[in-house]
């Protein structure tokens, strides 16, 4: 049940029946969703009761996708959660659902198919993946239009791996030795050797064994956010959670400007540092990858206009 993902219900129940009760989170949005559609006060439901065979989903009478020629597609909403999941890797969220019974809408282009290999789904895997998702009902344009672009977009494979720096004296003994031989590649500095990820921990186990201490010489990845803001979510909870929340924000007044009393009264793992994160001053901040809209992005791109302008003046 997503709406007990969210926090928005608790569900209790045993062998005969389930009891759902809204939180006061859910209370809120549901007061607001009642008035919004000038229905009866919320108030007056506290809680559901029904049998546990009503949570298995209803059976399908239509695709749960369903594929438009220029690769436009919408998922309904009781698709599997694994058709939103490989959606968001290589299509681009349009709109989310305007209704519970409409569909999240996506589109398919040539960068996000691009986007998606990345993430391991080729173009022929993602064409696969409509027409079984769309119960072959795949429209022969989208089909060549998929064709078309997986000619154009070119990938190389790489491996992950360590660059492993060692004193060219070492080196040569090292390289006489078998175990090391068989996973370390020579690089032509003639003081390094590159080790894939795989053969990495071998090779560590067996330097250990002969009286070496492989250590990083990067450092360590610092993470400027609290963990709990950057505690990752599944992709259609995020989906949902954030179209949820846009609703909030537009049924519910004031809902942007809770205090931190508020915020864990709804969530008690909130703690104060989560402004860091909620502030326009942080996000701006958190702006800082080339040609970004952060100051110090933004001061360094000044900088660097400023100093073309003189080289031509």
């Amino acid at each position: 049940m997503p709406l007990r993902s969210l926090g928005i219900v608790r569900l209790e129940g045993g062998d005969s029946h389930y009891t759902v009760h809204p939180t006061g989170e859910g209370r809120a949005w549901l007061r607001a969703a009642f008035h919004q559609r000038a229905q009866a006060p919320v108030d007056a439901a506290v809680e559901v009761v029904f049998p546990p065979v009503e949570l298995a989903p209803p059976a399908m009478t239509a695709p749960p996708v369903s594929v438009e020629a220029d690769l436009h597609f919408k998922v309904r909403p009781e698709a599997p959660a694994a058709f939103t999941y490989a959606a968001l890797h290589f299509a681009d969220l349009t709109a989310l659902p305007a209704t519970p019974e409409g569909g999240t809408r996506y589109h398919l282009t040539r960068e996000s198919l691009r986007r998606g290999a990345v993430y391991g789904y080729p173009a022929a895997e993602v064409a696969f993946w409509l027409g079984r998702a769309s119960w072959g009902e795949l429209p022969p344009a989208a089909l060549d239009q998929l064709r078309a672009w997986a000619k154009e977009i070119t990938t190389l494979a790489y491996e992950p791996g360590y660059r492993v720096h060692v004193p060219p004296a070492l080196l040569s003994q090292l390289q006489r030795r078998k175990p090391f031989r068989q996973r370390a590649q020579p690089l032509q500095s003639g003081d390094a050797v590159w080790v894939s990820a795989a053969d990495a921990p071998a090779l560590w186990r067996y330097l250990r064994r002969q009286g070496y201490t492989p250590v990083t010489t990067s450092p360590p990845v610092e993470h400027p956010l609290p963990p709990l803001a950057r505690a990752q979510l599944p992709l259609q909870a995020l989906a949902v959670a954030l179209g949820t929340y846009r609703a909030l924000r537009r049924y519910v007044p004031g809902l942007a400007d809770l205090g931190l009393d508020e915020l864990k009264a709804i969530c008690p793992l909130v703690e104060g540092d989560v402004f860091e994160v909620l502030s326009l001053s942080a996000a701006l901040r958190r702006r800082t990858s080339p040609g970004g809209t952060g100051p110090d992005s933004a001061a360094r791109q000044a900088r660097e206009l400023l100093d073309w302008l003189g080289r031509d003046g």
